[in-house]
């Protein structure tokens, strides 16, 4: 009975750990409450274990499985938790819970290692009695027919005891932990003969459930390095894919600048084109900066402005600008180059095409726990199919006037950014204008972005 509990225990010990990291995984209702009843289970079976705990050794065991538990189960609830909160680190505690049920299996199987042996040394020692009882027996059994029947008293006393003797060797390498004992053979169908065939099938019941566990143990060990893997290679893949999105960046809109700076340089004195060249220069270093991933978001308007000013030089009086902020945004971070994309395209798809120009307007304030951002545009607006083309990555990769990083480039920036908490919305009519709407959320820190 005590070793089916402690194997109970092993197994559902197992099976905890698969049910959470499944509810982890998929953040299910009916996943949590078969983690939950796992849990009760799990210790239900433990305290079956500790009442039924008779030495020293099994005590200590015991005691090092409870308090491994309650720490599994402390990291458990705080993967939980931080998993609910949206927390991306909840994998660290999920890690640590892992690694201590890991610690907490080897405990188990360690007490499962010596019960089986006090057990066998249960055995032998209720054994021993009896052997001597029959040996006692069959002295005097031959003391008192020595005279008459010698010869049959030594053949008697063989009988006896050479299984006897096979029982007792073998039972003392399986007491050495020797599971590996060939059948003792007994063609008597006596009490000796009952015993024999008794202890072959404790023998091969033996054999088969230390091989059930080792294979149960290499099995968990395999998974437990498996999903390791997966999370490194998932943490791995959130990061290609956001560097991947950081750098498509396309500086088309710098030689397009620059050709605005030869014709100005023709036709205007030198002090316009130091600007120019001055703005410029300081797009190039904010383009090349390939270091950091992230700016705030005053550095971002401040880069912003500089392009501004270079499309002024550019289409003069057709395009007004008009920049509203009344938040500090000095601490608020966001990454590389979000403002920027997002007013080039307002100036080529909305302002240019549009004859007499127009206004483009930015509006920075702070609505709840979030900073909105607007970027407003009266110019012609877009039709529903090309504004598809630009959320699908079109405006990427085409040639000629277009924005240099694209829409959904960095919406897809933003998204891996906030993991997902940051809203993007765009409202275009045709001849009308477009606004571009973002909020971002600044309740709480942002720990790692990528």
């Amino acid at each position: 009975h005590k070793y089916y509990e402690i194997n109970e225990l092993l197994n559902e010990t197992s099976n905890n750990e698969q049910l959470i990291n499944d509810y982890l995984r998929k953040m299910k209702t009916e996943d949590l409450i078969q983690y939950k009843v796992s849990v009760e289970s799990e210790k239900h079976l433990f305290n079956e274990v500790e009442r039924n705990t008779d030495s020293l050794d099994t005590y200590l065991q015991v005691n090092a499985i409870k308090n491994a538990m309650n720490a599994y189960f402390y990291e458990c609830n705080k993967a939980r938790e931080m998993r609910i909160r949206k927390d991306e680190n909840y994998y660290l505690a999920q890690n640590k819970a892992i690694h201590i049920n890991a610690y907490m299996k080897s405990y188990i199987q360690k007490l499962l290692s010596i019960t089986l042996k006090e057990g066998r040394w249960n055995f032998t020692h209720r054994l021993t009695p009896k052997i001597n009882n029959i040996k006692m027996i069959t002295l005097g059994s031959l003391l008192l027919i020595s005279a008459l029947c010698f010869g049959f008293a030594s053949i008697f006393s063989i009988y006896l005891s050479k299984p006897i003797h096979k029982l007792a060797d073998a039972a003392l390498k399986m007491s050495n932990g020797n599971l590996d004992i060939k059948k003792i053979v007994v063609k008597a169908k006596d009490d000796i003969g009952i015993l024999a065939d008794s202890f072959n099938k404790m023998n091969i019941s033996l054999k088969l459930f230390v091989e059930d566990l080792t294979e149960k143990s290499i099995l968990a060990q395999k998974l437990h390095e498996e999903e390791l893997k997966n999370i490194e290679m998932q943490h791995l893949l959130k990061e290609v894919e956001f560097q991947a999105l950081q750098s498509q960046v396309n500086p088309h809109f710098l030689f397009n600048t620059l050709n605005v700076i030869a014709h100005t340089a023709m036709f205007e004195n030198a002090e316009k084109t130091k600007k120019l060249i001055q703005s410029l220069a300081a797009l190039f270093r904010y383009s090349l900066d390939k270091k950091n991933k992230e700016t705030t978001l005053e550095k971002e308007l401040q880069i912003t402005m500089e392009y501004i000013n270079i499309q002024q030089y550019r289409f003069g009086d057709r395009i007004k600008i008009e920049i509203m902020c009344n938040t500090a945004i000095d601490s608020v971070f966001i990454p590389r180059f979000t403002l920027q994309p997002l007013v080039e395209n307002s100036v080529i798809h909305g302002l240019e095409p549009k004859g007499d120009g127009g206004t483009l307007r930015i509006k920075i304030f702070r609505k709840s726990q979030n900073v909105v951002i607007k970027i407003i545009d009266n110019g012609v607006g877009i039709a529903r199919n090309e504004l598809k083309k630009l959320l699908n990555y079109e405006a990427i990769n085409s040639t000629g006037q277009s924005t240099s990083i694209g829409i959904a480039n960095v919406m897809g920036r933003l998204n891996y950014y906030f993991n997902g908490e940051a809203v993007f919305k765009i409202t275009s009519k045709i001849g009308k204008g477009t606004v571009i709407s973002i909020a971002l959320p600044t309740g709480k820190e942002v720990v790692n972005h990528v």
